[in-house]
């Protein structure tokens, strides 16, 4: 991404830095530089992160992903499996709350592991949240290994990024698997202007993230036009006096057909939402809601996010990046370099804070994601500045020791960032997993009674008395995702929440509150539940952990007694303290064994160990087939990031399209199909262009039209 370095064997004078470039580091030994390049050596750096990431997760079995968010792709995942991909994407909730359109890449990979892999429903969100972090700063550290053919690069610059992007990406499984996706697009740049493989890739990338993160892709594009716009700019100085000396680059014709692929990509993301592949077309508008709040709850929540990202030691690692990369005019003139750059300027949205406008900020720094390469790139500079200081550097005693401890201080930095990062997504404790222990108990014993009521509206009663108004959407919003992992098979479509007292559900009123936003919200899920059929009474369902505060709290103790409320033909079922109550004019506890209520996970041991690795391994299959023609050549540094993604994308496009064509639940056979598809396409691609091509020439004057020459 940014600079070269001259490697030698013995000390050697080192050649001038060409234009754009900087200065030679200092002289490697053969031995350094042979362990530090082998290709065992990138698969160990990406064990390490590997074992970062996942590492309280092994000690821990069973332990569901950190952070609010994966509860969306866990129970998306499940409907996919065991509904019909329409009934799939009616369901909505009060004021569009559930809803995501068809942003499906997620749950469909997710379904994907759970069918291949046979891991339990808890297990696909956490692996993919774990595989992002690995693979991200691998893609990251890649592209600046390639352009500084130094392969300490690739190792700094991996744990830099990943320190930072434990911070960034949350849960937010949508964006950061879109950021993944463009991310790898960037590798095929520079190929794309003469391969084809390359840009079928390239399309395969860009499509895939319109099916899983629209506003990123969106966001991506305009950097894409402002940097084709900087190209013209600079063609046109370039050219505009007989003092220029040379050309631009790429003012030969020589184009590179991203931006094209992007607007098509766009078109594509636009047909599908509008036309509907699945079922009932939907807007783009459904992509994503924002939570209401005031300009000092989003002030509040940038500032969270700036703190524990420790600008007074990630930011000048930032600007040396920078300064790094912006040096000469190569960043201009080359595309892969002008994008990258460009693609830094989302982050300037954050600014709105000193403007005192309400949006969410902190978006804008997860959906662009340069300048977390800017700064591996500048933790490697600074790396080898230090190591040439406290090697070879000085003979002064002095420097070599304040070389040393500089970077043992960069090294406490990266840990520093890794740790803030894992406690403020809560990667340490099973208390912030998007559901808590006391949830899934209570869940375990609700699901396995709603087996035989399958046929049966749900309704989940919650109430809180702790927030404040914006806290509120929150609250619900949670309560409305993780609930639905206590539904049964084919139930998604009939599963509601109702916000409030009970009392007032079973009088079919809201709740009203002095706070605005509660009463609003009660009213939205009071209207949501108009579309539940009449045919037979309802089941509702009152658990301790989602009314630990407000109303309700009381009617959900042991002692408990409803004889007095007015239930009607409703049937109350209240979970807590690991027993649940049925309430229809009376009670009798349903009797539900430890075996029963948790028996929706498949068992442990040696054989289910191995088969989830084998479908791991399986899923990989296409990534590699398809790495081997769009990256010829690739060192072990690009191919460890590379071909995890493009395996993805390879078997995630496949299932969108055996689900486009099925419109049933994708079952085991849909599942191996969409594996069979991906790997038998990719093989084919292989092999195709291995021989030569012949091009009609219509086909070559579309694309001369298209800009895809």
């Amino acid at each position: 991404m940014a600079t070269k370095e001259v490697a030698s064997g013995r000390p050697v004078a080192p050649p001038a830095p060409q234009e754009g470039e900087l200065a030679p580091g200092p002289v490697r030994t053969r031995r350094l530089e042979r362990v530090l390049g082998h290709p065992l050596a990138f698969l160990a750096t990406a064990g390490i992160l590997l074992a970062l990431f996942g590492g309280p997760f092994v000690f821990h079995p069973g332990r569901p992903a950190p952070a609010n968010d994966p509860a969306a792709y866990a129970w998306r995942a499940e409907a996919i499996m065991f509904e019909t991909p329409a009934t799939f994407l009616a369901v909505d909730g009060p004021q569009n709350m559930l809803t995501a359109g068809y942003r499906v890449t997620t749950p469909v990979i997710a379904a994907l592991l759970r069918r291949i892999g046979g891991v339990s429903p808890l297990t696909p969100t956490l692996l993919l949240m774990i595989g992002i972090r690995v693979v991200t700063p691998l893609l990251l550290a890649g592209l600046i290994y390639r352009e500084v053919k130094d392969p300490l690069a690739f190792h700094v610059a991996a744990f830099g990024t990943a320190s930072v992007l434990s911070t960034v990406l949350r849960g937010y499984l949508d964006n950061t698997l879109a950021l993944a996706f463009l991310t790898a697009s960037l590798h095929l740049i520079g190929p794309s202007r003469r391969s084809w493989p390359a840009r079928a890739g390239m399309g395969l990338l860009l499509t895939l993230c319109g099916l899983t993160h629209p506003t990123t892709l969106a966001v991506f594009c305009g950097a894409l036009v402002v940097a084709a716009a900087t190209r013209l700019v600079w063609a046109g100085a370039g050219s505009a006096g007989p003092q220029s000396g040379r050309a631009p680059r790429g003012a030969n014709g020589e184009r590179s057909p991203l931006l094209s692929f992007a607007v098509v990509a766009l078109l594509i993301t636009a047909v599908v939402w509008s036309a509907g592949i699945w079922g009932p077309g939907v807007s783009l508008l459904e992509s994503g809601t924002s939570p209401p709040g005031s300009r000092g709850f989003f002030r509040m929540r940038l500032v969270d996010w700036l703190l524990v990202l420790q600008p007074w030691f990630n930011l000048p690692l930032l600007g040396l990046g920078l300064v790094a990369f912006v040096r000469g005019r190569r960043a201009i003139d080359d595309d892969s370099y002008r994008v990258a750059l460009v693609w830094f300027l989302p982050i300037i949205g954050v600014a709105g804070v000193l403007l005192d406008v309400a949006y969410p900020f902190h978006r804008f720094l997860n959906v662009a994601i340069s300048w977390v390469a800017f700064m591996g790139l500048g933790t490697y500079v600074a790396t080898r500045v230090l190591l040439r200081a406290s090697t070879e550097g000085s003979s002064r005693r002095a420097v070599r020791l304040l070389a040393a401890v500089g970077l043992v201080a960069l090294a406490l930095g990266i840990t520093s960032n890794f740790v803030r990062g894992f406690e403020k997504v809560g990667f340490n404790t099973i208390k912030r997993a998007w559901i808590t222990p006391q949830e899934r108990a209570d869940l375990d014993l609700v699901r396995a009674n709603l087996a035989d009521v399958s046929d049966r509206p749900v309704v989940f009663v919650a109430d809180t008395s702790r927030f404040y108004p914006v806290r509120i959407f929150a609250f619900i919003k949670r309560v409305a995702h993780v609930s639905r992992y206590g539904i049964a098979d084919e139930q998604q479509d009939r599963a509601f929440v109702y916000l409030g007292t009970l009392e007032n559900y079973l009088a079919g009123k809201p709740t009203r509150d002095d706070r605005a936003t509660y009463t609003g919200l009660s009213r939205a899920t009071l209207d949501d539940l108009e579309g539940v059929p009449q045919s037979e009474p309802p089941v509702v369902i009152l658990t301790r952990s989602f009314n630990r505060t407000g109303a309700n709290t009381e009617l959900t103790y042991r002692d408990a007694d409803l004889t007095g409320m007015a239930l009607g033909e409703a049937e109350v079922w209240v979970a807590a303290e690991r027993e649940l109550t049925e309430w229809s004019g009376g009670h009798a506890p349903l009797k539900v064994s430890p075996g029963q209520a948790e028996g929706a996970a498949p068992g442990a041991g040696l054989a289910h160990v191995l088969r989830v690795v084998a479908g791991l391994m399986l899923l990989l299959v296409p990534g590699w087939l398809l790495a081997r023609v769009v990256l010829p050549g690739a060192s072990a540094g690009e191919l460890v990031g590379m071909v995890p993604v493009l395996a993805v994308a390879a078997v995630a496009l496949a299932g969108v399209a055996v689900i486009a064509v099925t419109r049933a639940p994708f079952s085991p056979a849909a599942a191996w199909a969409s594996l069979g598809i991906a790997c038998a396409s990719c093989a084919a691609l292989n092999l195709s262009f291995r021989v030569p091509l012949v091009r009609q020439p219509i086909v070559t004057s579309a694309m001369r039209w298209l800009h895809l020459d």
